[in-house]
Parts: C-alpha cells; sequence; structure tokens
C-alpha cells in the first residue's frame, strides 16, 4: 500500500500458501486486482526482475484508486445515515 500511495516500484507477496485454508491472499488479489496491478504478484517461477522493470502507470492507478475512495466514503455515509 505504501508503495502505491507514494508511486514506487514494487512486487507483492503471498504471506501463505493459496492452498492454505486460512490464506487470506484474496484480500492481496482483490486490492491489487481492483488497481489492475495483478501482475505485481509473484507467483511461483516468476522471474521478480522482469516484474520490477515493469512500468506502473500511477496516473491510472491514482484515478482508480479514487474510485475506490469515492465508493468507500458513499457507502460508510449511507451505513451511517
Amino acid at each position: 500500500m505504501f508503495s502505491i500511495i507514494n508511486h514506487r516500484q514494487f512486487v507483492a507477496f503471498y504471506r501463505t500458501k493459496s492452498t492454505d485454508k486460512n490464506s487470506r491472499n484474496s484480500r492481496i488479489d482483490d486490492f491489487l486486482g481492483g488497481l489492475s496491478l495483478g501482475d505485481y504478484i509473484y507467483g511461483e517461477g516468476d522471474n521478480i526482475d522482469k516484474i520490477v522493470k515493469r512500468t506502473i502507470e500511477y496516473d491510472e492507478v491514482d484515478n482508480q484508486l479514487s474510485v475506490l475512495r469515492q465508493n468507500s466514503v458513499s457507502f460508510l455515509t449511507e451505513a451511517l445515515e
């Protein structure tokens, strides 16, 4: 999250194996997928150097993040009324 806020290159790693029944990897998938950054999640057999060298279009990410923030504020406003 901090890399995204500060417009830095990053690679995301799952904390547990996807097959683990207590896995919370879907949070990473959902968040990065919602920002079209799913390609920055390291998977078994991936080349980290290739992931890091990809250019992140932060203008697009910022637009998507803004929409997610607006949706969150709207949800909270409606829930609290």
